[in-house]
C-alpha cells in the first residue's frame, strides 16, 4: 500500500479545522517560550539581588509542572492551558510595568509567572501530540518547535522593550 507523504505545507492546506490548531499552536509556542526565556533574561531588573531571583526563578519551576500535571487530572487540558497562560501573562505584564520602587511585589508577580509558563511549557508538548492528527503530528510539532525557538530569540529585546515602556510611563 502506497501513501502520500504529507509535509508541513498540509498542516496550512488540509482541512480548516487542522489550520487554525496550527496557527492558534504556533502563537502559543511562540508566546510561552519568548515569556520563559524573558523572564531569565530580565532576572536582573525583577530584584536587585539578581543571585536571589534567579534562585526564586528555578525553583519555582518545580511547583509549576506539579501543580499543572495535578490539575490536567480534574480538568481539560485546555482549560488549563488558557487558565495558565491568562494568569503567567497578567502577572508578568503586571511585573514589567512596575517601578522599581515595588520591588517585592514585582518579585512575587515574575516568580508567578515563571511558575505559570513552567507549567505551560510543560502542558503545551502533550497538548499539541494530542491534536494533531497522527500523519501530520511530527510536523506540526516540529513546526510548532521552531515557533518556540523563534520567541526564545525574540527574548532579549523584551529588555529593551521593558525600558521603552518605563520611559513611556514616567514621562507622562
Amino acid at each position: 500500500m502506497h501513501t502520500k507523504a504529507l509535509s508541513i505545507i498540509d498542516l496550512f492546506t488540509r482541512h480548516h479545522l487542522v489550520r487554525t490548531w496550527t496557527l492558534a499552536l504556533l502563537f502559543i509556542w511562540f508566546a510561552n517560550s519568548l515569556t520563559y526565556y524573558g523572564l531569565w533574561f530580565l532576572s536582573s531588573q525583577i530584584d536587585k539581588n539578581i543571585f536571589y531571583s534567579m534562585t526564586l526563578l528555578s525553583l519555582v519551576e518545580i511547583p509549576g509542572i506539579v501543580l499543572t500535571a495535578a490539575f490536567v487530572e480534574k480538568f481539560n487540558r485546555k482549560s488549563i492551558l488558557v487558565a495558565v497562560m491568562l494568569i503567567g501573562g497578567v502577572a508578568c505584564t503586571i511585573a514589567a510595568l512596575l517601578s522599581p520602587d515595588y520591588s517585592q511585589l514585582k518579585m512575587w508577580l515574575a516568580v508567578l509567572g515563571k511558575c505559570t509558563i513552567s507549567g505551560s511549557f510543560a502542558l503545551i508538548y502533550v497538548y499539541t501530540v494530542e491534536i494533531f492528527p497522527t500523519v501530520l503530528r511530527i510536523s506540526g510539532l516540529g513546526l510548532c518547535s521552531m515557533f518556540a525557538r523563534i520567541g526564545g530569540m525574540t527574548a532579549p529585546y523584551l529588555l529593551q522593550l521593558v525600558s521603552a515602556l518605563h520611559k513611556l510611563v514616567l514621562t507622562r
